[in-house]
């Protein structure tokens, strides 16, 4: 019971959004951007849970040539870092307990889905960077892990929206806990990463908001000003052209779109922008009135349709 306490003070001390993982689930979800903790938060969740009860853990995503790629170093880490080595054993290819029966297993998907189908008497599978896991080998795993209570565990950073493992987290089930986390919920965040993330930021938006945001990829060529752009604080100056305010009008999914904005040094200042998914008729006026000044400035906009 005292392993149990300690399990519990450590789990609010990384972070209270981890709780879940501590609590009877079949389907267990971490995502979020970079830096937001979700392979350290799960390292020590098993570690710990498979003091307090005998657990066949296996550790697993689909690209694993040697021990390197693995979880492995990770897991090993938060060993020496909680001082629990009177509890593990650390092998060359696997980590036991030396209390009860738990036991971590490393294999990859992609070479090993044979040997993965007869693995069924396994309590826990974390499936890392689960992003890249294709639907193929999600078919073998899910079912494999038949055992009364066992669960199915996945970590991953966003990337396309029809990831097998993305689809999965948008879902409805209710054997399943979604938790979400990024950067600026880590209180152990370095200065040189946050000085990354707001880089990022500043430079790239579209690329902070997959990488550290934990939002899908969504740059295309169809984005005019794609990588084009920064964001950051202005005052517009007397010298400027404008104010110029555009709007788009959106047709059944399309969305309705104003800005205001300012010509100045061969560049476009963007100072206000408000937007609305098939925004009602009626409620257009409102939409537009939260863009300061829109009401006394002729606003040059499109058609909606396109003929």
């Amino acid at each position: 019971m005292g392993m149990a306490l300690r399990a519990n003070e450590i789990q609010a001390e990384v972070f209270y959004k981890f709780a879940p993982l501590y609590r009877p689930q079949r389907i267990k979800i971490c995502r979020g951007g970079r830096a937001g903790m979700k392979s350290h938060a799960i390292a020590e969740a098993l570690l710990f849970q498979g003091i307090e009860r005998s657990l066949r853990i296996l550790c697993t995503r689909e690209h694993q040539v040697s021990m390197s790629d693995s979880v492995y170093r990770l897991l090993v880490d938060k060993i020496d870092l909680h001082d629990l080595h009177a509890n593990y054993e650390i092998k060359a290819n696997t980590i036991a307990s030396r209390t009860n029966d738990t036991e971590f297993v490393f294999k990859g998907l992609r070479h090993n889905i044979g040997n993965v189908k007869s693995l069924e008497g396994f309590d826990i599978v974390w499936v890392e960077e689960a992003a890249y896991v294709p639907q193929k080998s999600w078919d073998v795993l899910m079912p494999t892990m038949r055992k009364s209570g066992s669960e199915v565990w996945a970590s991953y950073n966003p990337d396309a929206a029809n990831d097998p493992i993305h689809v999965m987290a948008e879902g409805d089930r209710p054997d399943m806990v979604v938790i979400e986390t990024n950067y600026k919920e880590n209180i152990w965040l370095s200065a040189e990463m946050e000085a990354e993330a707001e880089f990022c930021r500043i430079n790239d938006p579209d690329g902070y908001a997959h990488i550290w945001g934990g939002q899908v990829r969504s740059r295309s060529d169809a984005q005019v000003y794609g990588g084009q752009y920064v964001v950051e604080p202005f005052d517009p100056q007397r010298t400027w052209h404008g104010p110029y305010f555009g709007l788009d009008l959106g047709f059944k999914k399309s969305a309705n779109a104003l800005v205001k904005c300012w010509i100045a040094d061969r560049r476009l200042w963007i100072e206000y922008e408000a937007w609305g998914r098939q925004t009602p008729l009626v409620k257009l006026p409102d939409l537009l009135r939260t863009v300061p000044e829109a009401d006394r400035h002729t606003i040059r906009c499109d058609n909606a349709r396109p003929e």
